[in-house]
C-alpha cells in the first residue's frame, strides 16, 4: 500500500533531531524513522513538486511505502505509469573516518545490487538513471538488512539529477580539498556561477579547492587566508592574488577597489559570519553579483540561525536569499545570496 499523505525527507545522520522539531513546529507529525530519514504524516497529500522542506533536507517527496525486493515495487509504481525514472541511493550512514569506508563499500555494493535487480524486474518500462526537468522519479533508498524505502518526487532545478539529488561533478585530480565540491554544487544549485574575468573576494581560501574552482572558470581571484597554500603547477599563471591574513586585519584602503562575487568558505561560525558579510556587502553593494558562503553548524541545532541570516542577508539587499545542506557538504549549509 502506498502512503500518499507522508512525506519523506533524507537528512545527513545526526539530523534528524532538529529536522524533526522544525517541521513538527510547521504543522507535520513525525511517523516513520531510522538514521537519515524521516517520514511525516501531513494534513493533505503533500505535492511532488514540493520546494525543499527545511535547509537539512537532503532529498525529499511523497512516501510510497517500502518494499523488500524488485517486485514488491511493483505495485508501488504502478499507479504512476511507467514513464518514470528509477533512482536508487545509498541510505545516508555517516562521515567516513567516523564510518569505516568497508561499510560504505558495503552499502555501495547493496545499492547497486537493488538497480540491477530493479532493472531486471521492470526492464524497459522504466528509465533507471539521471533525471531530466520534469520527469517522475522514484527514489528508492537501501540500507542493509533492512527493506527499500520507495518515494516519489518531480525533478526540478532545485537538486541534482542524479540520486539523492547528486550532480555530475568530477573533482580534478589536483583539486586539494572538499570545497572544490562543494562550491561546485552550490553553483549547479544556483544556476549562476563567476564568469571569466570577473572579481572574486574569497575570504577563506586554504587549502585551495574553491579556488581551484573558480580559477577553471576564468574568474579572477583574490584570496584572503592567514593559512599560505599552493596552487596546482597549472594554474601557476592565473590571475590569483594571495594574501596571507585574517579578513579583519584588511583596512577600507586595502580592501580590493571592486568585487564582483564574495565567497566565503572557511567554516565559519554564524556569528562570525555575519559579521563578515555585514563589513563587506555594503563597501561592494553597486558591483556585487552575489555571494556563496559554508556556515559550519558546530551542532545541528544552530540551523535555527538560518532564518536569521537569510533576513539579514535581504536587509543587506539581496531578495534571493537560499540555504541547503547539499551532498558534498558534512555538518555545514551552503548559503546563496543573489540581487
Amino acid at each position: 500500500m502506498s502512503n500518499p499523505s507522508f512525506l519523506f525527507v533524507t537528512c545527513h545522520v545526526g539530523a534528524e533531531n532538529q529536522l524533526r522539531q522544525d517541521l513538527s513546529a510547521g504543522g507535520l507529525r513525525p511517523a516513520f524513522a531510522r538514521p537519515g530519514l524521516i517520514t511525516f504524516k501531513t494534513p493533505t497529500p503533500p505535492r511532488t513538486d514540493l520546494a525543499r522542506p527545511h535547509p537539512l533536507a537532503r532529498s525529499w517527496g511523497v512516501s510510497l511505502g517500502r518494499a523488500s525486493n524488485a517486485s514488491e515495487i511493483i505495485p508501488l509504481v504502478e499507479p504512476l505509469g511507467w514513464n518514470i525514472v528509477i533512482q536508487v541511493q545509498m541510505g545516508e550512514a555517516g562521515l567516513l573516518g567516523r564510518v569505516p569506508a568497508s561499510v560504505f563499500e558495503q552499502w555501495t555494493h547493496r545499492a547497486r545490487e537493488a538497480e540491477d535487480q530493479i532493472r531486471q524486474a521492470l526492464g524497459d518500462r522504466v528509465t533507471v538513471g539521471a533525471a531530466r526537468l520534469g520527469d517522475h522519479v522514484v527514489d528508492v533508498i537501501v540500507r542493509p538488512d533492512e527493506p527499500w524505502f520507495v518515494g516519489h518526487h518531480v525533478h526540478d532545478l532545485t537538486r541534482g539529477p542524479l540520486s539523492g539529488g547528486r550532480w555530475p561533478l568530477e573533482p580534478p585530480v589536483d583539486a586539494p580539498s572538499r570545497a572544490w565540491s562543494k562550491l561546485e554544487e552550490l553553483f549547479a544549485w544556483s544556476g549562476v556561477a563567476p564568469r571569466s574575468q570577473q572579481v572574486v573576494l574569497e575570504v577563506g581560501a586554504a587549502p585551495g579547492g574553491g579556488t581551484v574552482a573558480m580559477l577553471d572558470r576564468g574568474a579572477r581571484v583574490i584570496a584572503v587566508d592567514p593559512r599560505p597554500f599552493s596552487l596546482p603547477e597549472r594554474l601557476r599563471a592565473a590571475p590569483f592574488e594571495q594574501r596571507t591574513t585574517v579578513i579583519e586585519a584588511q583596512s577600507r584602503d586595502q580592501l580590493p577597489e571592486r568585487v564582483d562575487w564574495l565567497v566565503v568558505d572557511v567554516s565559519l561560525s554564524a556569528p562570525v559570519c555575519e559579521h563578515v558579510f555585514q563589513r563587506l556587502v555594503p563597501h561592494y553593494r553597486r558591483t556585487l553579483s552575489g555571494c556563496f558562503a559554508t556556515l559550519m553548524l558546530t551542532e545541528w541545532e544552530v540551523a535555527e540561525r538560518i532564518p536569521d541570516l537569510i533576513s539579514q542577508l535581504e536587509t543587506l539587499g539581496f531578495s534571493r536569499v537560499k540555504a541547503a545542506n547539499l551532498p558534498s557538504f558534512r555538518q555545514e549549509v551552503g548559503i546563496v545570496a543573489l540581487p
